[in-house]
């Protein structure tokens, strides 16, 4: 046998009888690996839409050995590791898409969010501005980088991420409901350095 591409898998189609009960000999035919990443991909979103996040992973898994360098199927495993709570494991599959596609917002405030969740709220602010910077006029990084700021205890900036927010989206309701709790954190600093 010949060296076969690294993107193809050889599989083998059984001998089979044909009309007159002669076994037909094994055929080999070269199938794209490409094409099990794809179905495994594709398999992995129907899961994690279907909230069956562990078998979403399971899928994933399988697309990354046949392809490590879609930085999607990354985004995704990131976001179902995020979901099931394993947040070192999904910050790890984040980096890991951008540094596949740095240009993606989607995956930059992916990162921003496992990153609040582990309390590291200066590297969330990172990823949150990478995201704004690629994507200015979406609310989500916006909000999330406030929620960051406001952890950091830094009230004014967090409102002007909240306020930035709003501004794209109005009905914007958790952006609406914390852009009140950092002015109220600020009035009550501001009362208190009055009282000093």
């Amino acid at each position: 046998m010949g060296d076969r591409e690294e993107d193809e898998t050889v599989i083998a189609i059984p001998s089979r009888p044909n009309s007159r009960g002669t076994k037909l000999p094994h055929r080999t035919a070269p199938i794209p690996r490409t094409d099990y990443y794809t179905k495994w991909f594709e398999q992995g979103r129907d899961l994690e839409k279907s909230q069956r996040y562990a078998e979403a992973l399971q899928a994933f898994d399988q697309a990354i050995q046949l392809c490590s360098n879609d930085p999607a199927v990354w985004r995704s495993r990131g976001s179902v590791l995020y979901i099931l709570g394993h947040n070192e494991q999904a910050v790890a599959s984040y980096k890991r898409a951008s540094q596949l596609k740095g240009d993606s917002a989607e995956i930059w405030y992916g990162l921003g969010g496992c990153l609040i969740r582990l309390r590291k709220y200066e590297e969330a602010i990172a990823a949150f501005d990478r995201a704004i910077e690629l994507q200015p006029k979406h609310p989500i990084p916006w909000y999330w980088r406030g929620r960051a700021l406001f952890e950091l205890q830094q009230y004014s900036d967090a409102l002007q991420s909240f306020e930035q927010a709003i501004a794209l989206k109005p009905d914007f309701h958790p952006a609406i409901a914390d852009c009140k709790r950092a002015q109220l954190r600020l009035e009550k600093l501001e009362q208190q350095n009055v009282a000093v």
